[in-house]
C-alpha cells in the first residue's frame, strides 16, 4: 500500500509539472469531454476463484486543465458472473456480483493521443451485498481523433484489509 501511495503521489506530481503552461501570453479554453462506453473485467487474486468474466457500461466526463491533462469523474456498473465451486464434494453456484464504481482522477496525456489516468473512488456493493469499498484503478489508455477512447486498468476494491481486484477494459465513445 505504500509503494501505491507513492506511485499515485508521483503520477500527481508528474501530471501537474507536464500540465503547467510555460507560456504566460496563450489562453486556452476549457473544454470538457462526454463519453459512454463498455467495459470487460476479469477478476484477480482470491476473487477469481469465485467469480468469472464481467461486463458492464460507465460514463466518464473529462474536464480539461490544459493541453496535456484533464480532471475525469466516471460512474459505472459491472456485474460479475458467479462460479461454480466444489466444496467438500458439494457443487454451488456463486451469484453474480455487481458493482457500482464512482471515481475522479487526472487524467496525464500524452504525444499522439495515449494517456495514464490515476483515479480513486467509491464502489458500492448491489443486492445482499449492499456495503461498499475504496476503491483505486490506474489505468492506461488511448484517444483517437474521433474520440475513441480504449483503456486497460487494475482496479482495486478495498474493505476490511479485504481486496477484490481485477484487470478491466474499456471501450468509450465520445459524444
Amino acid at each position: 500500500m505504500k509503494n501505491f501511495i507513492t506511485l499515485v503521489f508521483a503520477s500527481f506530481l508528474a501530471i501537474q509539472v507536464m500540465a503547467q503552461d510555460i507560456s504566460s501570453s496563450s489562453k486556452s479554453t476549457s473544454n470538457s469531454t462526454f463519453s459512454l462506453g463498455i467495459e470487460t473485467g476479469l477478476p484477480t487474486g482470491d476473487f477469481s476463484n469465485t467469480h468469472s468474466f464481467a461486463i458492464g457500461a460507465s460514463a466518464k466526463v473529462a474536464a480539461e486543465l490544459s493541453a496535456n491533462a484533464a480532471f475525469t469523474i466516471s460512474v459505472g456498473y459491472m456485474s460479475f458472473s458467479g462460479k461454480t465451486v466444489t466444496v467438500l464434494g458439494s457443487s454451488f453456484k456463486n451469484d453474480a456480483f455487481n458493482v457500482i464504481p464512482v471515481k475522479a482522477g487526472i487524467r496525464g496525456i500524452f504525444d499522439g493521443g495515449f494517456y495514464v489516468e490515476p483515479q480513486i473512488g467509491y464502489t458500492f456493493f448491489t443486492g445482499n451485498n449492499s456495503s461498499g469499498a475504496f476503491t483505486y484503478a490506474p489505468s492506461i489508455g488511448f484517444i483517437t481523433d474521433s474520440k475513441i477512447d480504449f483503456s486497460l486498468r487494475y482496479e482495486v476494491m478495498t474493505r476490511n484489509n479485504s481486496n477484490l481486484s481485477l484487470f478491466g477494459v474499456r471501450l468509450g465513445f465520445g459524444l
